[in-house]
């Protein structure tokens, strides 16, 4: 009977509940709304995550493929330098070869070119073949510096 005392009349009791159910009904009404918003929020939310994880496998696998292509290019650019300077060396040979004769081979020494006359050459007891020697570029060092009668130097005119 509590609310007898705090109303005066049944109908301001009556009246009061209504407008309490009313905004508990219109709570429910939001709160339900709400939860709706909230849930699909969280979907987007997941699928973005989702998306996101999906994005930095790919860059992760870029970035591999990327660092691969790198370091490919680095090694072309090494071996292209290294193939320039043969067909230099290369070059540099064929034209002392036709300017001076083709009586042995030509190989350049720090420089300068000398031809290399015989086909088997013996050093420490083992044999090579011109070709063999004429890229062991510290035995024709050493060939030039004991005057070597194998080595002609080609003096240029």
């Amino acid at each position: 009977m509590k609310l007898l005392k705090e109303f005066a009349t049944l109908e301001e009791a009556l009246k009061y509940i209504t407008t309490i159910n009313s905004a508990f009904e219109t709570l429910a009404t939001e709160s339900e709304a709400a939860k709706k918003k909230l849930l699909s929020l969280q979907e987007s939310l997941d699928k973005e995550v989702g998306i996101t994880t999906e994005l930095k496998s790919q860059n992760t696998l870029l970035n591999g493929a990327k660092t691969s292509l790198e370091v490919q290019l680095e090694t072309s650019k090494a071996e292209t330098i290294e193939a320039i300077n043969e067909l230099t060396d290369l070059s540099t040979k064929m034209d002392l070869q036709e300017k001076y004769g083709k009586d042995g081979l030509v190989v350049t020494i720090k420089g300068e070119g000398y031809t290399l006359i015989g086909d088997t050459f013996t050093y420490g007891g083992s044999n090579k073949t011109a070709e063999e020697l004429s890229k062991d570029k510290p035995q024709l060092e050493q060939m030039v510096a004991k005057q070597s009668g194998a080595l002609v130097k080609i003096i240029k005119s």
